[in-house]
């Protein structure tokens, strides 16, 4: 990733996006974000925060003003995956798929015998 134009946050609770938004508001104070749970106007914003069934469902079925899929596969440059381990073991293959992005995985609860990725 040498340019981040558009990052999506991704947790699994609808308190973690908004605890994850907040903080990202703190420390990045003059950047446009959006909470895709209760703010779907501003999905144009650098930071989008969702939880998985909310990106899959606009993956599928939003569409802007011409009738074209809102996120295009290179809509975001860098997509953040709380809690990745879990992530990583439900079915969430959908979206990692579809986006052409680089992924960061967060968690802090590693496990043993977990499978690593080499950046």
């Amino acid at each position: 990733c040498s340019r981040l134009e558009r990052v999506l946050f991704l947790a699994d609770r609808k308190e973690l996006v908004k605890q994850a938004k907040e903080a990202f508001a703190r420390y990045i104070p003059k950047t446009t974000m959006c909470n895709l749970l209760l703010n779907k106007e501003d999905r144009n914003a650098k930071f989008v925060f969702s939880t998985y069934p909310t990106i899959l469902n606009a993956i599928d079925t939003m569409k802007n003003s011409e009738d074209h899929v809102f996120f295009s596969p290179g809509h975001f440059d860098l997509i953040v995956i709380d809690e990745a381990i879990e992530a990583f073991l439900t079915n969430t293959e959908q979206y990692l798929k579809y986006f052409d992005a680089c992924l960061l995985g967060l968690t802090a609860t590693p496990k043993k015998n977990s499978t690593s990725v080499n950046i």
